[in-house]
């Protein structure tokens, strides 16, 4: 049932059930049912926008992206210097460092040895990409780390989380070069969510649409052949016309679904063609 007509039975039913209570109570009752439906639809609304990876205000990202762009100078400082990592990041058990394979939580963070802060390497101090999620509870970016001459050597793929109004790392991933790390993009609530999300829904929606508009041609169809029968009946040709701007609606709706299926799908192949790309210029190269 589509959230208009559970409102409308939902509104039914409060209605009802009104008339067996005191005017003043039942009012205000009624107002605060209709206020938790309109909050609803507007979470619903918005959890749909930050899946099909609406991104927050500019000025919620830089508020992410302003300690991020401290915070990775400042790990980098620890990793080659005395090691002692653990303060730039949120420790709980999500908390994770991860070096190729090998990944770690918070208990051991100061006994790992960062492979890209020694050697005469040094960090781009600007990210490659950086994002925050659409919730706004986490963010994301990529720095390269360079040697001497300028060229490559790691990748760091770093989360942060907030805490006590504080921006931390929440996980910090090593990539060598030469190996392929997936590229930072939008995301909702966790990085990665938002493509499958948009090829399932818009299947999803194609699909429904897709009936509706066969439903509302055959409808449409039985509407014509009654009103041939009936030659110049007002009433038929009435319900004809209803029918005729019903099907209208419903193949408008149906080519709307259909075009943000093939843009998802599109966007999934262009991702998959960087991705074998990407993966194949470095085979090509080693």
């Amino acid at each position: 049932m589509g959230f208009n007509r559970l409102r409308a039975a939902g509104m039914v039913a409060v209605l009802a059930w009104a008339g067996h209570v005191p005017a003043a109570s039942a009012q205000a009752w009624i107002g605060q049912v209709v206020g938790n439906m309109m909050a609803q639809q507007a979470a619903a609304q918005q959890e749909a926008a930050c899946m099909s990876g609406t991104p927050m205000p500019p000025e919620e990202v830089t508020e992410a992206r302003a300690p991020g762009l401290a915070l990775m100078p400042a790990y980098y400082a620890s990793a080659g210097g005395d090691g002692r990592i653990s303060g730039h990041f949120n420790l709980d058990k999500k908390t994770r460092w991860i070096d190729g394979e090998t990944g770690v939580g918070m208990a051991v963070l100061d006994q790992q040895r960062d492979p890209f802060a020694r050697g005469g390497l040094s960090l781009d101090p600007v990210p490659l990409e950086f994002v925050r999620a659409g919730d706004g509870a986490s963010a994301l970016g990529q720095w390269v780390v360079r040697d001497a001459a300028g060229a490559v050597r790691g990748t760091y793929t770093a989360r942060f989380t907030r805490r006590t109004g504080v921006w931390r790392l929440s996980t910090l991933q090593l990539t060598p070069a030469r190996t392929y790390v997936d590229p930072v993009v939008q995301y909702c609530h966790a990085p990665g969510d938002v493509l499958p999300y948009r090829l399932a829904t818009t299947r999803f929606v194609r699909e429904q649409a897709e009936r509706r508009a066969v439903k509302a041609a055959g409808k449409a169809a039985k509407a014509e052949a009654a009103l041939a029968k009936a030659g110049g009946n007002a009433a038929a040709m009435e319900r004809a016309q209803a029918a005729r701007t019903t099907l209208e609606r419903r193949q408008t709706e149906f080519d709307a679904a259909k075009t943000e299926e093939a843009k998802a799908l599109a966007d999934a192949a262009e991702a998959e063609a960087r991705k074998a790309g990407a993966i194949a210029a470095l085979a090509g190269g080693s």
